[in-house]
């Protein structure tokens, strides 16, 4: 997907007073800079430079502030035959004379573009925006950052963390930081409230005292690839109450009262919780986990207080006091768990507060302290483990055990169709196992 691309950056020459992007100078400053000879015409939509540089090497689609505050595209170089001016887009502030003006270059402090950037941000070809926050071994300087704008279908608002490339994803797993650990607030360290189309992925997030990703009545939202930790008492890493929200790639490695928390309609993929209080906490009106892995949580690996809901090829492992999977909604039929690993938790496997609350099936079950179902019977083509089916600790790739790993591999939720040709089975839990064929090829995440 093609974006209009901004910056923030610890680069020394970084400012909130540069133009963003697309292109960077030197030490991510701007690419052009005018002190205190730039003016302004009776429209705002000209800009003249009066330095005698005439805009050398500026660009069409280069984004600028001028005045230190008023942000615009540059939409046409030299109107007419005067090479000391160019067209901008949107208007800046009328009749301003002798005022400093930067072309591109990065912004210093990722709360400025969460409270600058709205969906006039775009280039020539309407591409929608997206601010790509720069990894930095060190915490950037805020301590909590909140939407302020919210975006549309067609131009969401992205925030993105990267490595070396904007849109790598981070491939070693170093994502910028916003640490507010030990400091006090009100709402979060990343936080929004009822803003649409929002996204925001490759950032890690940490707090002491309040949640660390906060996303309250937000609509269409999308979370990837964003790691949170909060170690207050009762409190949650990520807490979302959001319509349609989707969590891609997530991974909260300690909250004390959940890894997960969610009130809304949302869905979670390929996401982990590791150390925390329950791992996925859902008391929501319909909610799905997909390929999620719950790993040493205090609690429940997935409590459920949810009408409808699927739990489809997860793992849930190692509750210190909880089960795999604890169903307490009380309608019947509304839960369905499929393809899933339940593996050595203190209580069940699965739990059920009612009998025969859901459906369950494919399922891989053993090693539970009290047992392997309470109040659901077993699928027809439940696995029942007699040795972990991991390769270690904190590993939870898919062994070759006998009694184990073994077991769940192709012999997941049936994949052949009944035309005799379309054939295929996956293995049961959230981790695929990889063939000798396969093993050169390099799989991609969100």
């Amino acid at each position: 997907m093609a974006y209009t691309n901004f910056y923030v950056t610890k680069g020394a020459a970084a400012a909130n007073t540069n133009g963003g992007g697309p292109r960077l100078g030197a030490n991510d400053g701007p690419v052009y800079a005018i002190a205190a000879h730039c003016n302004s015409d009776h429209a705002g939509t000209t800009l003249t430079d009066t330095s005698g540089s005439n805009w050398a090497g500026v660009l069409v689609d280069d984004w600028l502030c001028f005045n230190g505050t008023d942000f615009s595209r540059v939409a046409a170089l030299a109107p007419g035959a005067d090479a000391t001016k160019v067209t901008v887009s949107p208007a800046v502030t009328i009749d301003q004379a002798d005022k400093n003006c930067n072309v591109g270059g990065a912004w210093a402090t990722v709360q400025f573009p969460f409270t600058t950037m709205t969906t006039v941000f775009v280039n020539a070809a309407g591409a929608p925006p997206r601010c790509n926050i720069k990894y930095s071994a060190t915490a950037y300087a805020e301590t909590a950052v909140t939407f302020a704008n919210s975006g549309t279908a067609l131009l969401p608002l992205t925030f993105e963390g990267y490595e070396a490339t904007a849109g790598d994803f981070c491939p070693n797993g170093n994502l910028p930081i916003v640490d507010g650990t030990g400091l006090g607030g009100a709402n979060g360290c990343i936080y929004g409230s009822a803003k649409l189309w929002l996204r925001i992925g490759c950032i890690r997030a940490l707090h002491s005292t309040l949640k660390a990703v906060v996303l309250a009545n937000c609509t269409n939202t999308h979370l990837y690839r964003v790691k949170a930790k909060s170690t207050g008492a009762g409190l949650s890493a990520f807490f979302l109450q959001s319509l349609q929200l989707i969590a891609a790639g997530c991974y909260a490695d300690g909250g004390a009262f959940a890894g997960f928390y969610s009130t809304a309609w949302e869905a979670f993929y390929g996401c982990l919780a590791r150390g925390c209080g329950y791992g996925f906490y859902t008391d929501a009106v319909s909610i799905a986990l997909m390929n999620c892995i719950a790993d040493a949580n205090a609690d429940d690996g997935i409590y459920a207080n949810v009408s409808p809901m699927a739990i489809i090829g997860c793992t849930s492992m190692g509750s210190a006091a909880g089960s795999g999977i604890r169903i307490v909604h009380a309608d019947t039929y509304q839960a369905m768990m499929l393809n899933n690993i339940l593996y050595g938790n203190n209580q069940y496997g699965i739990e059920c507060n009612q009998l025969n609350t859901g459906l369950a099936d494919w399922n891989a079950i053993g090693g539970n302290g009290v047992g392997a179902r309470s109040n659901i019977v077993a699928g027809l083509h439940d696995v029942t483990l007699t040795a972990s089916p991991f390769v270690a600790a904190g590993n939870l790739t898919l062994n070759n055990a006998p009694g184990g790993g073994a077991l769940c591999k192709a012999a997941g939720m049936l994949g052949t169709l009944l035309d005799g040709v379309s054939i295929g089975r996956g293995d049961i839990g959230a981790l695929q196992h990889r063939s000798a064929r396969r093993s050169r090829g390099r799989i991609h995440g969100v």
